[in-house]
C-alpha cells in the first residue's frame, strides 16, 4: 500500500512535453529524430511534422534531442505540474567535412561543346551579384561587351548571333537596359546550359551559340517565402505546393528604385530616371506516371526618359523629349509524355510579345513591335539494335506565326557636308516561319557514338528556306576520359527591319556560319575535371551596313578560331572554382576585294580564375580574377576643316587599335545566420577591388584634336539583405 501510495503520488506530479522540432533557420520539420529524458528510460521519436509528445516528472529536468545529420540538442526545461510544457527545438544542420562531400553528379553532355553552370555557381560566384547571365560571362570562350553591358560575343561571334531560351521556349530579351542584369530571377532557375559551336540540329536560326536556361519546379513541401534587398534592386519569390497531387509554382517579382531615389533631384532633366522591373513564375503538376507540363511566365519593363531644353543645345533639332522603353511579355508550356515504350515527346506551344520605343527629340523615332505564337514538337525514339549498333532516331519541328509593325521618322537637316534626311516609315508583316529536323544517333559498342542529321528552315520575311548538315562523335577512351568533335552548318534570317522595304534591304539573304570543333575531357579526381577544345568558324553571306548606313547588304564575311582550356572542381556546398584560358583571333571582311580587318569583339587572350569556398555554414568567402585583351576601337588618324570652319576625323582602317588589357578582380563575403524559423544572409562584393582604370572605349573632342579613354566599373561595393522562411 505505501507504494502504491507513492508511485500514485508521483504520477500526480507528472507533467507532459509537447514539442515540435524544425531546422534553425527554417520551419522545415525534423522527422524521426529521438527525444530522451535524462536519468529516466522515457523516450518519443518525431513525426512526419516534426511533432512530439513525452512525459515527464514534474520541475528541472534535461532533456536530448538527436536526429541524423544534426548535432544534438541539449536544455534544461521545467516541466509544470500536471501540466503541458510547449517546447519549440530548432537543431542546427552539422558540418560537412571535405572527406564526407557527395559530389552531384555532373550532367552527360549530348553535344560536343557545352558547358554547365549551376544554381548554386550562379549564386555565389563573385562579382556577378547572384545574376545568371552575367555568371555565364565567366566561361571559357565568353567575351563581354564592356562592364555596362552584359551581351556576350561567344568563339568570335556577335552578341546577334546568338539565340538564347528559357525552357526552350524563345528568350527575346534577355538582359535590363542590354546588360545590366538578366531578365529573369535567377532564383527561378535551376542550370544554365552554354552550347558554343558544334550543336546539334534541335536548334535553328543561330549562327553563333545556344543559351538554354531551364527553370526548376517549386518546392513541394510547404510555402517559401524569400526576399533579397540589395544595391540596385528589391525582389521576392514565393512557391510552394498547389495542393494536387506533386504540382508545385513559384512567383518572383523584382524592381530597381534608382528612380524613387534619384528621381526628384534631376526632375527638370530626367522626366522618368532608369528604372525597369520583371515577374516570373511557372506551374509544374505531374498529370500520370507519363506524363508532366512546366508552365511558365515572364514579363519585363525597361523605360527611361530625358528632356532636353531648346536652351541647353546648339542644334535644336537635338531638343525635345528622349525616351526609352524596352518590353515584353512571353509564356508556354513543356508537356514531356513517355507513354509509349522507348518513345519520348515533348510539345511545347508558346507565345510573345515584344515592344521597343525610343525616339530623340524631333529628329529621330525608332517603334517596332513583335508578336508571336508557335509551337514545337520534339520526338526522341530508341529505336533499338541492329547488329552491333544502337539507335536513337531524333526529329522534329517547329512553326511560329510572327507579324511585325515598325515604325521609323527622322527629321535631320542638312548642314555643311550633312545631307539631309527626312522621311516617315510604316511597315508591317505577317508570316510562317517553319523549321525541321532529324538525327540518327548511333552507338557502336559501348564506347563509340556518332550522331549524324540536318535541319531546315524557312522565314516567310525572305521567302527563303536554309538546309544545313550536322554531325558529332563522342568516343570513351576509357572510364575517365572522352573526346568529342564535331562539323556542322548554320543559319540565320535577317530580322524584320532589316528587310524593311523603306530604310532596309527586302532582298537580304540568310547568313551562314560552318563550325568545327574537337576536345577532350578528363576526369582526375571526384568534382575534378579538365577539358581542352579546339574550334574554327567561318562566316558567310553576313549582314553589313550599305553607304548610307541603313541600305544592309550580304556582303560580309568572317573566321574565327581558338583554343580553351578549363579546369574545374566542384565539392558541393563546400567549395567550387575553375581556371580557364583561351587564345583565339576573330576577322571580318566588309566586301569582296576589301583588307580583312579584327573582328570589334575580337581577344586574343581571355583568363578567369574562380573559386568560392564555405569554410563553415555560416561563411563564405570568394573571389574572381578575370584577364582579357582590351577593346578594339577604329581610330581617328588625322582631320580636316571644311568650308565652314568646322573639324571632321578621318579614321583609319576598322578596329586597328588595340587599348590597354581589361585586368579585374572582385570579392564576395557572405555571413549566414540561422535563427529559429528563419535565415538571414548578409553579402558584399567589391567590384574591381583593384581600383584598375581599364579602357572601355576612346572618345574624340569635337574638333578630334584630343583624345580621352572612357573607363569601365571603378571601384564599387556592393551589398545585400537575403531573408528566407
Amino acid at each position: 500500500m505505501i507504494i502504491l501510495g507513492l508511485l500514485a503520488a508521483l504520477l500526480a506530479r507528472a507533467g507532459t512535453i509537447d514539442g515540435r522540432l524544425h531546422e534553425r533557420g527554417s520551419p522545415d520539420p525534423i522527422m524521426g529524430a529521438t527525444i530522451e529524458l535524462a536519468g529516466s528510460t522515457a523516450y518519443a521519436e518525431s513525426d512526419t511534422r516534426g511533432r512530439f509528445t513525452l512525459s515527464a516528472p514534474a520541475g528541472a529536468r534535461k532533456v536530448a534531442v538527436w536526429a541524423p545529420g544534426f548535432v544534438p540538442y541539449l536544455a534544461t526545461v521545467n516541466v509544470p505540474e500536471s501540466g503541458t510544457l510547449l517546447l519549440d527545438a530548432a537543431l542546427t544542420r552539422k558540418e560537412v567535412k571535405v572527406d564526407e562531400v557527395v559530389v552531384r553528379g555532373r550532367r552527360e553532355a549530348a553535344e560536343a561543346s557545352q558547358s554547365e553552370i549551376s544554381r548554386e555557381e550562379i549564386k555565389h560566384t563573385p562579382g556577378t551579384a547572384g545574376d545568371a547571365l552575367r555568371a555565364v560571362q565567366n566561361l571559357p570562350g565568353v567575351a563581354m561587351v564592356n562592364d555596362f553591358l552584359g551581351q556576350m560575343s561567344v568563339r568570335g561571334g556577335g552578341p546577334q548571333d546568338n539565340l538564347y531560351l528559357l525552357d526552350n521556349i524563345p528568350w527575346p530579351v534577355p538582359f535590363h537596359f542590354g546588360g545590366i542584369l538578366s531578365t529573369v530571377n535567377s532564383n527561378l532557375l535551376h542550370e544554365v546550359d552554354l552550347y558554343a559551336a558544334g550543336f546539334g540540329p534541335r536548334w535553328g536560326n543561330v549562327q553563333d551559340a545556344v543559351l538554354d536556361a531551364r527553370t526548376r519546379p517549386g518546392l513541394r513541401d510547404r510555402l517559401h517565402v524569400s526576399a533579397d534587398i540589395n544595391m540596385v534592386t528589391s525582389e521576392g519569390l514565393l512557391e510552394g505546393p498547389v495542393g494536387l497531387g506533386d504540382a508545385s509554382w513559384t512567383f518572383g517579382a523584382r524592381r530597381s528604385y534608382f528612380d524613387l531615389i534619384f528621381g526628384r533631384l534631376f526632375a527638370d532633366t530626367v522626366t522618368l530616371f532608369p528604372r525597369f522591373w520583371d515577374l516570373g513564375g511557372s506551374v509544374d503538376a505531374g498529370l500520370s506516371a507519363h506524363d508532366r507540363v512546366r508552365v511558365i511566365g515572364l514579363a519585363t519593363d525597361d523605360r527611361l526618359g530625358l528632356l532636353i531644353r531648346p536652351g541647353r543645345t546648339s542644334n535644336t533639332e537635338f531638343a525635345g523629349d528622349i525616351h526609352y522603353r524596352n518590353t515584353y511579355q512571353t509564356g508556354g508550356a513543356t508537356w514531356t509524355n513517355t507513354r509509349l515504350p522507348g518513345l519520348r515527346f515533348v510539345t511545347t506551344p508558346y507565345a510573345y510579345n515584344y515592344l521597343y520605343d525610343a525616339g530623340f527629340g524631333g529628329f529621330l523615332g525608332i517603334k517596332w513591335e513583335t508578336q508571336v505564337q508557335g509551337v514545337k514538337e520534339d520526338v526522341a525514339w530508341e529505336a533499338g539494335t541492329l547488329g552491333p549498333t544502337a539507335h536513337t532516331l531524333e526529329l522534329g519541328g517547329a512553326v511560329e506565326l510572327e507579324h511585325d509593325t515598325s515604325y521609323v521618322f527622322a527629321n535631320v537637316p542638312a548642314e555643311g557636308r550633312r545631307v539631309g534626311i527626312n522621311f516617315t516609315s510604316t511597315v508591317s508583316g505577317r508570316g510562317f516561319n517553319t523549321g525541321g529536323y532529324v538525327q540518327d544517333r548511333v552507338t557502336l559498342g559501348r564506347n563509340l557514338t556518332i550522331a549524324a542529321g540536318g535541319r531546315h528552315d524557312r522565314s516567310e520575311f525572305t521567302k527563303q528556306g536554309t538546309w544545313t548538315p550536322r554531325a558529332s562523335l563522342e568516343w570513351r577512351a576509357d572510364p575517365a576520359t572522352t573526346v568529342r568533335a564535331a562539323a556542322g552548318t548554320y543559319s540565320q534570317f535577317p530580322k524584320g527591319w532589316q528587310v524593311n522595304k523603306d530604310f532596309g534591304n527586302p532582298n537580304l539573304k540568310p547568313s551562314f556560319a560552318d563550325h568545327a570543333v574537337a576536345g577532350i575531357e578528363r576526369r582526375l579526381a571526384r568534382g575534378l575535371f579538365a577539358r581542352v577544345e579546339a574550334y574554327t568558324k567561318r562566316y558567310r553571306d553576313q549582314i553589313a551596313d550599305g553607304d548610307d548606313m541603313t541600305r544592309f547588304t550580304n556582303d560580309m564575311s568572317g573566321d574565327a578560331r581558338g583554343v580553351e582550356v578549363l579546369l574545374k572542381e566542384n565539392l558541393g556546398e563546400r567549395f567550387f572554382g575553375w581556371i580557364s584560358y583561351a587564345r583565339s583571333r576573330s576577322r571580318r571582311r566588309d566586301g569582296p576585294g576589301q583588307r580583312w580587318h579584327r573582328y570589334e569583339y575580337d581577344q586574343p587572350d581571355s583568363a578567369t580564375l574562380v573559386a568560392s569556398w564555405a569554410p563553415t555554414p555560416a561563411w563564405r568567402v570568394g573571389a574572381k580574377l578575370r584577364y582579357n585583351s582590351g577593346p578594339l576601337v577604329t581610330p581617328i588618324v588625322s582631320r580636316y576643316q571644311d568650308a565652314d570652319g568646322e573639324w571632321h576625323g578621318v579614321e583609319g582602317a576598322p578596329y586597328s587599335l588595340r587599348l590597354a588589357p581589361y585586368v579585374r578582380l572582385d570579392l564576395r563575403v557572405e555571413r549566414t545566420f540561422r535563427l529559429s524559423r528563419w535565415k538571414l544572409n548578409l553579402y558584399g562584393e567589391v567590384l574591381n577591388a583593384l581600383n584598375r582604370a581599364n579602357p572601355a572605349g576612346l572618345e574624340y573632342s569635337i574638333d578630334s584634336s584630343e583624345t580621352r579613354e572612357t573607363d569601365n566599373f571603378p571601384r564599387i561595393p556592393y551589398l545585400g539583405l537575403e531573408v528566407k522562411f
